[in-house]
């Protein structure tokens, strides 16, 4: 067999590291040419996206129109996310915003759809994890919603909505969820939902109707604690706004005095549910404070 010589070895090599040179140029030419392409692609997405929005925003906000226009209105802007799809199909936020406008429309079946899209594109979304899960529980698909809910809230915790909506979720499903042994115990099942009101209270502080909900909690769950459930009213009471009180204080005042009266703290219970006579509304939940008083002075 001829072999090379030193100088056709010398030659070879050197043909051997330019031709590697060349190529490597080219792939990096190519990654760059690749990379503004899609620099490009990603600029017109977002500028098609940010026209959309904004037809939708004044849709929204245009309340003086027929029920045919409105439909007219709405089909056009479903027909512009459909291609914005096909034009950028690999584009997940083109998904949860097309999937959100069709679920405020009530179309949920197409927003499944595209929301289980974008699932297959980006496994590890909460707001797609939320979206599914909450379409679940409206289909009182209560074992395909519990899963979606809760990895929502794992995936972000600093995220109120998910939290509260895995205790909507909770107390609504109790019974199915004890029945299935998804939650094995009433204990556990309690503190999870109470948990996730609290949650939701934690990560958005200033929303007074997280607070709200987690102080209803204390009804739901078999052993309340009173002393917080009070101090839960106390926090809600001091934080009211000027314009809320005359519409609120009435009602805080009932459940203070619910959770005053389940202490045993009789006489300041019965002291501000007198407050609350004035509001025939709150007439039935009095009758029913008063009558935990009762019990609670024959020992019963």
């Amino acid at each position: 067999m001829k072999t090379f010589s030193r100088v056709g070895k010398k030659t070879f090599a050197v043909v051997v590291f330019s031709c590697a040179g060349f190529l490597s140029l080219c792939a990096a030419e190519t990654d760059f040419a690749k990379a503004r392409i899609e620099e490009r692609s990603r600029a017109e997405c977002v500028r098609q996206v940010n026209e959309i929005l904004k037809t939708q925003n004044e849709f929204f906000a245009d309340s003086e129109v027929s029920v045919a226009e409105q439909s007219r209105r709405s089909r056009d802007l479903c027909e512009r996310y459909e291609a914005l799809m096909l034009a950028f199909p690999r584009d997940v936020s083109v998904k949860i915003l097309y999937g959100k406008f069709l679920r405020i429309g009530g179309m949920d079946t197409r927003a499944e759809e595209v929301f289980s899209a974008a699932e297959k594109l980006e496994p590890s979304l909460a707001v797609v994890k939320g979206e599914l899960g909450a379409i679940a529980a409206e289909k009182r698909d209560w074992a395909k919603a519990f899963p979606l809910l809760r990895t929502a809230t794992e995936l972000e915790p600093g995220e109120a909505i998910y939290h509260f909506r895995l205790g909507e979720f909770l107390s609504e499903f109790r019974e199915e969820l004890l029945a299935a042994g998804t939650i094995a115990s009433r204990a556990e099942f309690d503190s999870a939902l109470q948990g996730a009101f609290r949650a939701a209270c934690a990560s958005a502080p200033s929303e007074a109707g997280y607070r709200w909900r987690y102080a209803e909690s204390f009804y739901e769950i078999e052993k309340p604690d009173w002393a917080h459930a009070l101090a839960a009213w106390d926090f809600i009471a001091r934080g009211l706004s000027e314009k809320d009180k005359n519409a609120l204080l009435p009602q805080i005042a009932l459940h203070r005095a619910r959770a005053l009266a389940e202490l045993g703290r009789i006489q300041e219970a019965d002291t501000i549910l007198r407050e609350t006579a004035g509001v025939p509304a709150l007439s039935r939940s009095r009758r029913e404070v008063f009558e935990i008083i009762r019990k609670k002075k024959n020992g019963t």
